[in-house]
């Protein structure tokens, strides 16, 4: 290569590196003019004039591969993020068991033994409560589907989340944690959150409050002892004389047991 065509060349590169480029260019193109000066003083022979040129081109060459590189790869990574957001599953709206179907599910035995009552009395109990509370208050399934709760500002956003909670089913919540049982169990089965569950409970207890008297509080304030002696004569008839001063009860078992001696307690007579 003679030393015109190298020196043509070298000034090419030295207009493009007038230009606009980035500074790695810019670099390079410095580059390219050191060597053209070391070219044009005559120091170099035909042979290093061409190595070096022949390397400063594959300088070149790289250098704009990388930069090529590294603007495909963002480009790359631009549209894969792109294609995440349009392929994004969109949330899938929550289906909750309705009441209905979990009854279906279930036997007459089953559904006494988890609520002590049978669905009879379960239904009276709810229907007492709508009669005291009102239906937008405890809003039955029938209540909901018939489309009670269409007009709320939050329907929208409750058929999203699995829709609003049957009263029935509130109902049934609170007389399983009444009856000991967690909200561990309650979450899967009636799809609830654990946070909720207590709000629930709250709620129930209120409106059975509200809807039922309970006349033995009223019976201790008015010290009504005869009547009370009388519930107890009674309950012990129907135990088999096994309660004796007591006059009702929620829920228990009895065990036979032998009544311990005084050596053994302070107060045998609580046994």
């Amino acid at each position: 290569m003679s030393n015109d065509t190298t020196e043509t060349s070298i000034r090419e590169i030295d207009d493009h590196s007038s230009s606009d480029e980035d500074e790695d260019s810019n670099d390079i193109c410095q580059q390219f003019r050191l060597a053209g000066d070391y070219f044009l003083s005559g120091d170099a022979d035909g042979d290093d004039v061409d190595i070096i040129f022949l390397l400063l081109l594959l300088e070149v060459m790289n250098q704009k591969i990388d930069t090529t590189t590294t603007l495909l790869q963002g480009q790359l990574r631009s549209l894969i993020h792109q294609e995440s957001l349009l392929n994004r599953r969109l949330p899938q709206a929550k289906q909750r068991k309705s009441w209905h179907e979990f009854t279906e599910e279930i036997s007459a035995e089953h559904f006494r033994r988890m609520f002590r009552m049978s669905t009879v009395i379960f239904n009276n109990l709810c229907m007492r409560i709508i009669d005291k509370i009102g239906e937008t208050i405890f809003r039955s399934e029938n209540y909901i589907q018939d489309g009670g709760m269409s007009k709320k500002k939050t329907a929208a956003a409750q058929s999203h989340t699995g829709g609003y909670i049957a009263g029935e089913i509130k109902v049934a919540v609170t007389i399983r944690l009444l009856l000991g049982g967690s909200y561990l169990d309650l979450v899967p089965l009636f799809g609830i959150v654990h946070s909720h569950i207590y709000k629930i409970f709250d709620s129930v207890v209120r409106w059975i409050l509200y809807t039922f008297e309970f006349p033995l509080v009223s019976m201790l304030r008015q010290q009504q002892w005869k009547f009370l002696h009388e519930l107890a004569q009674r309950f012990a008839e129907k135990s088999g004389g096994a309660f004796y001063g007591a006059f009702g009860a929620l829920d228990g078992l009895a065990l036979r047991i032998i009544s311990p001696r005084q050596t053994e307690v302070p107060d045998p007579g609580n046994y």
